[in-house]
């Protein structure tokens, strides 16, 4: 099979990853068992002929990763789980303490969609894009890319830690977009090499924009945004736009990721908002998490 065949099955595979998440999720979120069951049967036909393919454009040694994060097995569970029985109650829940429940919020599902499907799924997708790397894009930039999508899917449950009151003293509240991105910046200084602050972007005809950081060694400019009442959702989309166009014209960025802080959740479908802007091309991959 020719490499830029295999490419662009991988590159489809990837696509259809975000109908695939957002139809998971609507499994235990809805309160109507029969239309869950419904989902739940479309989404094990859907999810099965994804795999199927996905295990055909897999190098051998990709294969088995893949396979365990189907599978699992008797000590962790995998998406097969989820799938076998995506409305099974929690063994565990009736014996909580509703300040335990309060403080921790305990899934009410045995197999809760985010441990149970949305990991598991994350990795293959990792697994995907390791296969896809070796058709066209860099490896470093592709982990770094997986990485920030990581980090920044559990930022929102860090920012309310900060914003708690500890001993009599006041919390940290991220106020606005700027907040957001020094805590983002600080926490890629850790793990990255060489993270540079923001700079402007080459002059183009309509003016220039400014990147917040940039992962020098991985190639990827990184942009913050928050919607709230000085972001819309509309501006989001044309800013989003406006950004891919100028931030693929830097001369040191080969890739772009976005973080846009939702608090308000004024995105209704974050993983169709995802897709629209994802995107895996060779000369620029795009990455966008929207997170609340």
């Amino acid at each position: 099979m020719a490499t830029r065949t295999i490419a662009s099955r991988i590159d489809a595979l990837v696509e259809q990853m975000a109908e695939l998440v957002e139809l998971a999720s609507q499994v235990q979120a809805s309160d109507d068992d029969e239309l869950a069951l419904q989902l739940a049967k479309q989404l094990d036909q859907s999810y099965q002929a994804w795999y199927k393919q996905s295990l055909a454009v897999l190098p051998d040694d990709l294969r088995e990763g893949f396979r365990f994060e189907f599978l699992g097995d008797w000590r962790r569970n995998r998406i097969k789980h989820f799938l076998n029985e995506p409305r099974k109650p929690s063994v565990a829940y009736a014996s909580y303490t509703e300040d335990f429940i309060r403080t921790f919020s305990p899934s009410i599902w045995q197999y809760p969609f985010g441990d149970v499907f949305r990991g598991p799924f994350t990795s293959q997708k990792s697994i995907l894009l390791e296969a896809r790397a070796r058709y066209g894009l860099n490896s470093e930039m592709l982990e770094a890319l997986e990485q920030l999508d990581h980090i920044c899917r559990r930022l929102p449950i860090a920012f309310a830690i900060m914003g708690r009151k500890v001993q009599n003293r006041t919390g940290l509240k991220v106020a606005d977009e700027y907040d957001v991105q020094r805590i983002l910046h600080a926490i890629c200084a850790t793990i990255f090499e060489e993270v540079e602050d923001e700079d402007p972007t080459p002059k183009m005809a309509a003016g220039s924009s400014r990147l917040d950081f940039l992962l020098r060694r991985e190639r990827v400019a990184v942009e913050t945004k928050m919607l709230g009442d000085n972001l819309t959702l509309p501006k989001l989309r044309d800013d989003l736009s406006k950004d891919i166009v100028y931030f693929r014209a830097h001369q040191n960025a080969g890739s772009l990721f976005i973080f846009a802080y939702d608090p308000g959740r004024k995105i209704l479908s974050p993983a169709g908002f995802e897709a629209a802007f994802h995107s895996d091309s060779d000369d620029f991959p795009v990455r966008i998490v929207v997170a609340s």
